[in-house]
């Protein structure tokens, strides 16, 4: 008789299932797919329990190892192509790197990435913000109008014709920092930062 599965085993198959994707995006051979899968691999090593006797330690460490794992899952399951080609496992990752550094995370687009992507979706606003396309078909959209098939050409594309709205969301972000938060009104317009007026559109 097969034992009960327990919560850890539910843990466990969650990790199995990263380290199937690690080794996915290792075979893809390309420099993005390589950091993404050690992105992954870090990830993965920071969901393993601590060694303690302590119940309530225990308890906290395994619910915090399950909301990593389900964010880290998903995203793997956002990734998972099985019989795609490699281009679109790369659209895919770039994809995945855009969603992260829209909300500050870290992810390939370097340290201003949030607001590359920002300056990115207020240029192909036009493209996408239509009716007929899905939110989910909207890089899609903006590489047709492009004439590309790879995402990172786009976004690259779109961000080196509008490099002075960069400039300026740049020069607004290190003026909060060394502000802590407070901005020159005369740096900002009122309802948006000065940057959106300087985006070109597409």
């Amino acid at each position: 008789m097969a034992r009960a599965k327990t919560k850890y085993d539910v843990l466990n198959n969650q990790r199995k299932r990263i380290k199937r994707a690690i080794v996915r995006f290792e075979k893809i051979g390309t420099p993005e797919a390589e950091r993404y899968a050690n992105r992954l691999r870090e990830n993965l090593q920071s969901t393993y329990l601590p060694k303690t006797k302590n119940i309530e330690s225990r308890q906290k460490a395994y619910e915090s190892a399950q909301r990593r794992l389900k964010e880290y899952t998903q995203n793997v399951q956002y990734e998972k192509y099985r019989d795609a080609r490699i281009l679109t496992q790369k659209n895919a990752i770039i994809k995945n790197e855009i969603r992260l550094a829209s909300k500050g995370g870290k992810s390939f687009l370097g340290e201003y990435g949030e607001q590359k992507v920002k300056i990115f979706l207020r240029a192909t606003q036009n493209i996408w913000n239509i009716p007929g396309v899905a939110p989910n078909q909207r890089f899609e959209a903006v590489m047709e109008a492009l004439g590309v098939k790879d995402l990172k050409e786009a976004f690259e594309k779109v961000l080196a014709q509008n490099e002075e709205a960069l400039k300026a969301a740049i020069a607004d972000l290190k003026i909060k920092k060394d502000t802590k938060g407070l901005v020159d009104n005369e740096l900002a317009l009122e309802g948006s930062p000065r940057y959106v007026f300087l985006v070109e559109m597409i």
